[in-house]
């Protein structure tokens, strides 16, 4: 029941009943237009600067195209391979392979496509 049926006195009737334009989402939209195409061209930049890759002696992590960030972690010191997963990352295969190494170094591949597959593949080779 809407609020002004609500607020009705005794023998007090609704003559118009008026609903907002559709227009009024014009604005709205014209805003998440330009921020969504700004929103995509960031993740296609994070995405196309990032690398990720294990070789026969370390662990490497890549981040950045004007500002680098790298992480790299021998293998030999290597002590754990964990797979981190939230819900919509099990549900369309997606999530973070976190390689741990003594003390408190790791490396962190975050929402690579089929974790477990890869946490598999990296387990037997070494």
């Amino acid at each position: 029941m809407k609020y002004l049926n609500k607020t009705l006195t005794k023998g007090e009737k609704v003559i118009v009943n008026a609903q907002m334009s559709a227009w009024s989402l014009l604005f709205p939209i014209l805003l998440a237009i330009p921020t969504v195409g700004i929103s995509l061209l960031f993740g296609l930049i994070r995405r196309a600067t990032t690398e990720y890759g294990v070789t026969t002696n370390k662990v490497l992590s890549k981040t950045g195209l004007i500002k680098r960030d790298t992480d790299e972690l021998r293998t030999i010191k290597i002590e754990g391979v964990d797979v981190t997963q939230g819900i919509l990352g099990r549900m369309f295969g997606y999530g973070n392979l976190v390689f741990t190494g003594t003390g408190s170094q790791s490396v962190t591949f975050k929402m690579v496509s089929n974790p477990l597959d890869l946490k598999k593949q990296v387990q037997e080779t070494f």
